[in-house]
Protein backbone atom coordinates (compact mmCIF):
# COMPACT_ATOMS: atom_id res chain seq x y z
CA UNK A 1 0.00 0.00 0.00
CA UNK A 2 1.48 3.36 -0.70
CA UNK A 3 1.25 6.87 0.87
CA UNK A 4 2.63 10.10 -0.14
CA UNK A 5 3.20 11.50 3.55
CA UNK A 6 6.42 11.88 5.11
CA UNK A 7 7.96 14.59 7.53
CA UNK A 8 11.58 13.38 8.22
CA UNK A 9 14.20 10.76 6.82
CA UNK A 10 15.35 7.97 8.44
CA UNK A 11 19.26 7.23 9.38
CA UNK A 12 21.66 6.15 8.24
CA UNK A 13 21.95 2.72 6.76
CA UNK A 14 23.88 -0.33 8.24
CA UNK A 15 26.63 -1.43 5.95
CA UNK A 16 28.02 1.31 3.50
CA UNK A 17 30.18 -0.27 0.78
CA UNK A 18 33.33 0.96 -0.24
CA UNK A 19 33.60 1.55 -4.23
CA UNK A 20 30.40 -0.86 -5.46
CA UNK A 21 29.27 0.11 -8.66
CA UNK A 22 25.64 0.11 -9.73
CA UNK A 23 25.39 -2.93 -11.64
CA UNK A 24 26.65 -4.84 -8.53
CA UNK A 25 25.36 -3.32 -5.43
CA UNK A 26 22.15 -3.39 -3.63
CA UNK A 27 23.12 -1.67 -0.54
CA UNK A 28 24.26 1.55 -2.29
CA UNK A 29 20.62 1.92 -3.31
CA UNK A 30 18.17 -0.21 -0.96
CA UNK A 31 19.43 1.39 2.53
CA UNK A 32 18.51 -0.24 5.81
CA UNK A 33 18.97 0.64 9.27
CA UNK A 34 17.45 -2.19 10.65
CA UNK A 35 18.83 -5.66 11.46
CA UNK A 36 15.78 -8.10 11.60
CA UNK A 37 14.77 -6.41 8.00
CA UNK A 38 18.35 -6.74 6.61
CA UNK A 39 18.18 -10.16 7.44
CA UNK A 40 14.95 -11.08 5.80
CA UNK A 41 16.30 -8.90 2.58
CA UNK A 42 19.52 -11.53 2.34
CA UNK A 43 16.82 -13.93 3.09
CA UNK A 44 14.01 -13.49 0.20
CA UNK A 45 17.25 -12.00 -2.21
CA UNK A 46 18.93 -15.30 -2.10
CA UNK A 47 15.56 -17.12 -2.59
CA UNK A 48 13.40 -15.40 -4.84
CA UNK A 49 14.28 -14.33 -8.73
CA UNK A 50 11.64 -12.51 -8.56
CA UNK A 51 13.09 -10.40 -5.85
CA UNK A 52 16.27 -9.93 -7.27
CA UNK A 53 14.58 -8.40 -9.96
CA UNK A 54 12.75 -5.57 -8.22
CA UNK A 55 15.87 -5.01 -6.19
CA UNK A 56 18.06 -4.76 -9.93
CA UNK A 57 15.77 -2.46 -11.53
CA UNK A 58 15.72 0.24 -8.57
CA UNK A 59 19.31 -0.12 -9.00
CA UNK A 60 19.34 0.40 -12.57
CA UNK A 61 16.87 3.02 -12.46
CA UNK A 62 19.80 5.12 -9.44
CA UNK A 63 17.11 4.89 -7.31
CA UNK A 64 17.40 4.96 -3.45
CA UNK A 65 14.67 3.66 -1.37
CA UNK A 66 15.12 3.92 2.55
CA UNK A 67 13.65 0.71 4.51
CA UNK A 68 12.74 1.42 8.22
CA UNK A 69 10.52 -0.42 10.79
CA UNK A 70 7.64 1.64 11.24
CA UNK A 71 3.71 2.52 11.56
CA UNK A 72 2.30 3.75 8.84
CA UNK A 73 -0.31 6.99 8.70
CA UNK A 74 -3.07 4.43 8.24
CA UNK A 75 -3.20 1.93 10.39
CA UNK A 76 -4.55 -0.68 8.70
CA UNK A 77 -1.49 -1.02 6.89
CA UNK A 78 1.44 -3.12 8.14
CA UNK A 79 3.74 -1.69 5.26
CA UNK A 80 3.70 1.13 3.16
CA UNK A 81 6.00 3.30 0.69
CA UNK A 82 5.88 6.82 1.52
CA UNK A 83 7.57 10.09 -0.07
CA UNK A 84 8.02 13.50 0.87
CA UNK A 85 8.23 16.61 -1.85
CA UNK A 86 11.72 17.86 -2.81
CA UNK A 87 13.43 14.91 -1.71
CA UNK A 88 14.54 12.26 -4.53
CA UNK A 89 14.33 9.33 -1.85
CA UNK A 90 11.53 6.75 -1.42
CA UNK A 91 10.65 5.70 1.70
CA UNK A 92 9.66 2.02 3.04
CA UNK A 93 8.30 1.36 6.87
CA UNK A 94 7.23 -2.25 7.30
CA UNK A 95 6.53 -4.19 10.55
CA UNK A 96 9.61 -5.66 11.05
CA UNK A 97 8.63 -7.56 13.94
CA UNK A 98 6.08 -9.47 12.21
CA UNK A 99 7.22 -13.18 11.12
CA UNK A 100 9.69 -13.97 8.03
CA UNK A 101 7.62 -14.69 5.51
CA UNK A 102 5.22 -11.60 6.34
CA UNK A 103 8.35 -9.37 6.06
CA UNK A 104 9.42 -10.86 2.96
CA UNK A 105 5.28 -10.20 1.75
CA UNK A 106 5.47 -6.67 2.82
CA UNK A 107 8.98 -6.13 1.36
CA UNK A 108 8.40 -7.33 -1.79
CA UNK A 109 5.55 -5.35 -2.18
CA UNK A 110 6.52 -2.01 -1.20
CA UNK A 111 9.69 -2.44 -3.12
CA UNK A 112 7.32 -3.30 -6.21
CA UNK A 113 5.73 0.08 -5.90
CA UNK A 114 9.12 1.61 -4.99
CA UNK A 115 10.19 -0.23 -8.82
CA UNK A 116 6.97 1.44 -10.34
CA UNK A 117 8.16 4.82 -9.62
CA UNK A 118 11.91 4.22 -9.95
CA UNK A 119 11.29 3.06 -13.75
CA UNK A 120 9.44 6.36 -14.33
CA UNK A 121 12.42 8.40 -14.32
CA UNK A 122 10.42 11.51 -12.92
CA UNK A 123 10.92 14.10 -9.56
CA UNK A 124 9.56 12.39 -6.72
CA UNK A 125 6.41 14.60 -5.16
CA UNK A 126 3.35 13.89 -3.49
CA UNK A 127 1.72 15.41 -6.90
CA UNK A 128 3.60 13.37 -9.43
CA UNK A 129 3.08 10.19 -7.39
CA UNK A 130 -0.16 10.96 -6.89
CA UNK A 131 -0.91 11.27 -10.44
CA UNK A 132 1.42 8.39 -11.28
CA UNK A 133 -1.28 6.20 -9.13
CA UNK A 134 -4.19 7.40 -10.34
CA UNK A 135 -3.09 6.64 -13.92
CA UNK A 136 -1.54 2.54 -12.98
CA UNK A 137 -3.50 1.95 -10.05
CA UNK A 138 -6.71 2.59 -7.86
CA UNK A 139 -7.43 4.14 -4.11
CA UNK A 140 -7.02 1.59 -1.21
CA UNK A 141 -8.17 4.07 1.46
CA UNK A 142 -11.38 3.60 3.00
CA UNK A 143 -13.01 7.13 3.14
CA UNK A 144 -10.42 8.52 0.73
CA UNK A 145 -7.17 9.26 1.12
CA UNK A 146 -3.74 9.83 -0.26
CA UNK A 147 -3.23 5.86 -0.84
CA UNK A 148 -3.14 3.91 -3.86
CA UNK A 149 -2.82 0.41 -4.68
CA UNK A 150 -1.96 -1.61 -7.99
CA UNK A 151 -2.30 -4.96 -9.24
CA UNK A 152 1.11 -5.70 -9.96
CA UNK A 153 1.62 -5.10 -6.15
CA UNK A 154 -0.21 -7.64 -4.97
CA UNK A 155 0.95 -10.07 -7.86
CA UNK A 156 4.68 -9.98 -6.99
CA UNK A 157 3.92 -10.05 -3.30
CA UNK A 158 2.40 -13.42 -3.99
CA UNK A 159 5.06 -14.72 -6.18
CA UNK A 160 7.67 -13.93 -3.89
CA UNK A 161 6.26 -15.41 -0.91
CA UNK A 162 5.78 -18.68 -2.70
CA UNK A 163 9.43 -18.62 -3.97
CA UNK A 164 10.78 -17.40 -0.52
CA UNK A 165 8.73 -20.49 1.10
CA UNK A 166 10.05 -23.22 -0.93
CA UNK A 167 12.85 -25.46 -0.62
CA UNK A 168 16.31 -23.52 -0.54
CA UNK A 169 17.54 -23.59 -4.25
CA UNK A 170 21.32 -25.25 -4.73
CA UNK A 171 23.77 -22.06 -5.66
CA UNK A 172 25.30 -22.91 -8.55
CA UNK A 173 29.49 -22.52 -7.47
CA UNK A 174 31.18 -21.16 -10.76
CA UNK A 175 34.57 -22.92 -10.31
CA UNK A 176 36.27 -20.22 -10.26
CA UNK A 177 35.72 -19.52 -6.89
CA UNK A 178 37.70 -22.04 -5.58
CA UNK A 179 41.27 -22.36 -4.75
CA UNK A 180 44.71 -21.29 -2.85
CA UNK A 181 45.04 -17.23 -2.33
CA UNK A 182 47.70 -15.35 -0.92
CA UNK A 183 47.02 -11.85 0.12
CA UNK A 184 48.56 -8.79 -1.66
CA UNK A 185 49.36 -6.63 0.82
CA UNK A 186 50.84 -3.55 -1.69
CA UNK A 187 47.56 -4.06 -3.70
CA UNK A 188 45.69 -4.01 -0.69
CA UNK A 189 44.09 -1.34 1.96
CA UNK A 190 43.74 -2.41 5.26
CA UNK A 191 43.54 -1.33 8.75
CA UNK A 192 46.77 0.25 10.77
CA UNK A 193 47.47 -3.27 11.80
CA UNK A 194 47.41 -5.10 8.78
CA UNK A 195 48.78 -8.36 9.28
CA UNK A 196 52.11 -9.58 8.17
CA UNK A 197 51.17 -11.80 5.96
CA UNK A 198 47.88 -14.54 5.06
CA UNK A 199 46.52 -16.88 2.71
CA UNK A 200 43.20 -18.82 2.07
CA UNK A 201 41.89 -21.63 0.81
CA UNK A 202 38.46 -22.07 -0.68
CA UNK A 203 37.27 -25.48 -1.50
CA UNK A 204 33.98 -27.04 -3.01
CA UNK A 205 32.24 -29.47 -0.77
CA UNK A 206 29.28 -30.58 -3.07
CA UNK A 207 26.04 -30.11 -2.87
CA UNK A 208 26.19 -26.48 -2.92
CA UNK A 209 28.56 -26.20 0.08
CA UNK A 210 31.67 -24.57 -0.01
CA UNK A 211 34.46 -23.92 2.97
CA UNK A 212 37.22 -21.36 3.89
CA UNK A 213 40.30 -21.36 5.94
CA UNK A 214 41.79 -18.20 6.16
CA UNK A 215 45.26 -17.99 7.94
CA UNK A 216 47.03 -14.86 8.99
CA UNK A 217 50.00 -13.58 11.50
CA UNK A 218 48.78 -9.95 12.65
CA UNK A 219 51.14 -7.12 12.63
CA UNK A 220 52.15 -8.36 16.45
CA UNK A 221 53.28 -11.77 15.36
CA UNK A 222 50.30 -13.41 16.53
CA UNK A 223 48.65 -16.37 14.13
CA UNK A 224 44.63 -16.13 13.61
CA UNK A 225 42.48 -18.90 11.61
CA UNK A 226 39.53 -18.47 10.49
CA UNK A 227 37.04 -21.58 9.10
CA UNK A 228 33.57 -22.06 8.46
CA UNK A 229 31.69 -24.46 5.99
CA UNK A 230 28.83 -22.89 4.69
CA UNK A 231 26.41 -22.06 1.39
CA UNK A 232 25.43 -19.02 -1.26
CA UNK A 233 22.10 -19.07 0.16
CA UNK A 234 21.74 -15.82 2.72
CA UNK A 235 21.82 -18.03 6.08
CA UNK A 236 24.39 -17.51 8.76
CA UNK A 237 26.85 -20.12 9.54
CA UNK A 238 29.61 -20.32 12.18
CA UNK A 239 32.72 -19.01 12.19
CA UNK A 240 35.20 -20.99 14.01
CA UNK A 241 38.00 -19.07 15.39
CA UNK A 242 40.27 -20.93 17.72
CA UNK A 243 41.41 -18.19 20.97
CA UNK A 244 38.43 -15.86 20.10
CA UNK A 245 35.92 -15.69 22.80
CA UNK A 246 32.51 -13.91 20.86
CA UNK A 247 30.82 -16.13 18.98
CA UNK A 248 30.66 -15.23 15.22
CA UNK A 249 28.78 -15.92 11.83
CA UNK A 250 28.52 -15.02 7.88
CA UNK A 251 25.82 -15.21 5.91
CA UNK A 252 26.64 -14.71 2.04
CA UNK A 253 23.77 -13.89 -0.79
CA UNK A 254 24.73 -13.88 -4.44
CA UNK A 255 24.79 -11.31 -6.96
CA UNK A 256 25.67 -12.75 -9.52
CA UNK A 257 27.97 -15.84 -10.47
CA UNK A 258 31.20 -14.06 -9.58
CA UNK A 259 30.35 -11.78 -6.59
CA UNK A 260 28.70 -12.37 -3.35
CA UNK A 261 27.52 -9.98 -0.44
CA UNK A 262 28.35 -10.45 2.93
CA UNK A 263 27.31 -9.91 6.21
CA UNK A 264 29.76 -11.01 9.32
CA UNK A 265 27.78 -10.96 12.93
CA UNK A 266 29.32 -11.25 16.45
CA UNK A 267 27.81 -12.00 18.88
CA UNK A 268 23.97 -11.84 17.37
CA UNK A 269 25.09 -7.73 16.41
CA UNK A 270 25.78 -6.79 12.39
CA UNK A 271 29.70 -6.30 13.05
CA UNK A 272 31.10 -6.13 9.42
CA UNK A 273 29.52 -6.05 6.00
CA UNK A 274 30.95 -6.18 1.97
CA UNK A 275 30.98 -7.97 -0.86
CA UNK A 276 33.59 -10.67 -2.66
CA UNK A 277 34.49 -10.29 -6.13
CA UNK A 278 36.81 -12.78 -8.48
CA UNK A 279 37.74 -11.35 -11.24
CA UNK A 280 36.91 -12.85 -14.79
CA UNK A 281 39.34 -14.67 -15.64
CA UNK A 282 39.43 -16.23 -11.67
CA UNK A 283 43.31 -14.72 -10.72
CA UNK A 284 41.86 -12.12 -8.61
CA UNK A 285 39.23 -12.15 -5.47
CA UNK A 286 38.85 -8.62 -4.08
CA UNK A 287 37.24 -8.68 -0.65
CA UNK A 288 35.63 -4.86 0.28
CA UNK A 289 34.21 -4.50 4.07
CA UNK A 290 33.07 -1.72 6.31
CA UNK A 291 33.45 -2.55 9.87
CA UNK A 292 31.83 -0.97 12.74
CA UNK A 293 33.18 0.29 15.62
CA UNK A 294 31.89 1.46 18.71
CA UNK A 295 32.22 4.47 18.39
CA UNK A 296 29.95 4.27 15.24
CA UNK A 297 32.65 5.13 12.99
CA UNK A 298 32.62 2.96 9.87
CA UNK A 299 36.20 1.73 8.85
CA UNK A 300 36.21 0.11 4.87
CA UNK A 301 39.40 -1.82 3.93
CA UNK A 302 39.98 -3.58 0.71
CA UNK A 303 41.35 -7.14 0.72
CA UNK A 304 43.39 -8.11 -2.91
CA UNK A 305 44.09 -12.15 -2.72
CA UNK A 306 46.19 -13.15 -5.52
CA UNK A 307 45.57 -16.76 -6.80
CA UNK A 308 48.28 -19.27 -6.05
CA UNK A 309 46.62 -22.60 -6.98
Amino acid sequence: MSQLLLACMFGCFVCPQPGLDAATSYQKHIRVTNERILEVLQYACARSPTFRGLLSSIVDADRIVYIDEGSCHHQAFSSCLQVASGVPFLFIRVDARATRLSVVRQLAHELQHAAEIAVQHIEVSTATIDALYRRIGYASCAGGGACYETRAGQDVEARVRREADGPAPTPHLNPLQFGSWHLDLQRSSLADCAPARAQRIDRDRGHGLMSTVIDAVDCAGIAHRDAFVFKIDGRAYPIASPGRRSARTIALTPVDELTVMFVVKGDGIVRQCGRRHISGDGAVLTIETSTEHESGRAQRTTEVWTRTS
